[in-house]
């Protein structure tokens, strides 16, 4: 059965900055106004006094209250599930194998094997393609996870999305 924790408090006292990726770009705007819902901006107040250096991002071409600000990233943690070893145990056999070759089709066998044993996590929207799979064949039962844990969305590009 899945495990699920509360998520923590956004950027509490103890947050360990070991845990920001090298090149996860910071912002520095202070006027802006999104600024303490921001995970790019909150993040600076935890860089510690031996890091010489970190990735900014250049606020000049964006308005100054950040309102349309395409580096805007949330500062919730996401769920993610860690781990999926009896995902398909008690499904029916042929629903099984071919939610598992959709599985393949979708991540691929060596990131499916590492999503498996929980050496990466499952996103937010992986979880919902597995949870619309389930539903595709007709199986009532939430996808059974190994656990849950609370992370920060770091993966997202330093550059926005392009319209």
């Amino acid at each position: 059965m899945s495990l699920s924790i509360n998520p923590p408090h956004p950027m509490d006292p103890n947050f360990d900055y070991a845990s920001v990726p090298e090149r996860f770009a910071h912002c520095l705007n202070a006027g802006c106004a999104r600024a303490g819902q921001c995970l790019r901006q909150l993040v600076v107040a935890h860089v510690p006094a031996d890091r010489p250096t970190f990735t900014v991002i250049n606020n000049a071409p964006h308005r100054p209250d950040g309102e349309d600000c395409p580096y805007f990233k949330p500062d919730q943690p996401l769920r993610y599930a860690k781990g999926m070893t009896r995902l398909l145990d008690n499904l029916p056999h042929k629903k099984a194998e071919a939610i598992h070759s959709h599985l393949l089709h979708h991540f691929g066998r060596s990131q499916l094997s590492r999503a498996r044993r929980g050496t990466i996590l499952i996103s937010p929207a992986d979880q919902a393609y597995i949870k619309r799979l389930f539903s595709q064949y007709d199986i009532a039962d939430e996808p059974a996870f190994d656990s849950y844990v609370y992370e920060y969305n770091w993966l997202a590009s330093v550059f926005p999305a392009k319209h």
